[in-house]
């Protein structure tokens, strides 16, 4: 950069900064005048300033009640927005709960395996794979939503009816 242009730059930064200092001291000169003249009213007009300033008091305690109004209302949307955003947590069973619940629904049978996590008609439960058929655990509240083995069970039921009743025909017993 040359000298004239920076000569130039100068000149005009200097300008700028008297523009600024006389603008703030006429500002200055402004407030202090007008300081000047309140304090020189007369004192009959001491009524109105008293009226005048109940009615600034009035709106100043309006305007704190508003923004208390306001705070209360932000603070209050702040909370439900955060409660729509933060996930929800579901609580699942666990999957040993699964089994027992699996257990006691179908006595006297074995688990094939650990219960897994699976969606069943759009509910998440958990398969329970027994050697006399295959439930369904709902994983939040462990209400069985399908049980397999009670249709196994059921039919072993009838079979053993049915052998009985044979053997009750055969050994020539009435019914």
């Amino acid at each position: 950069m040359n000298q004239k242009t920076a000569l130039i730059v100068s000149a005009g930064i200097t300008s700028f900064m008297l523009a600024i200092g006389g603008g703030a001291a006429i500002v200055a000169n402004r407030a202090s005048v007008s300081a000047e003249s309140v304090a020189v009213q007369p004192a009959a007009s001491g009524d109105l300033s008293a009226q005048r300033e109940s009615q600034y008091q009035q709106l100043i305690n309006q305007a704190n009640s508003q923004i208390k109004q306001a705070n209360a209302e932000i603070t209050l949307l702040k909370e439900q927005l955060r409660q729509a955003q933060s996930p929800t947590t579901v609580q699942f069973i666990l999957a040993s709960q699964a089994q027992t619940i699996a257990m006691n629904a179908v006595p006297n049978a074995t688990v094939l395996r650990t219960p897994d996590l699976v969606d069943y008609q759009g509910t998440p439960s958990y398969e329970v794979v027994l050697d006399k058929g295959t439930l369904y655990i709902d994983a939040k509240t462990g209400a069985i939503l399908a049980n397999g083995a009670a249709v196994q069970v059921d039919t072993q039921i009838q079979g053993e009816q049915r052998h009985t009743d044979n053997e009750s025909h055969e050994s020539g017993e009435d019914d």
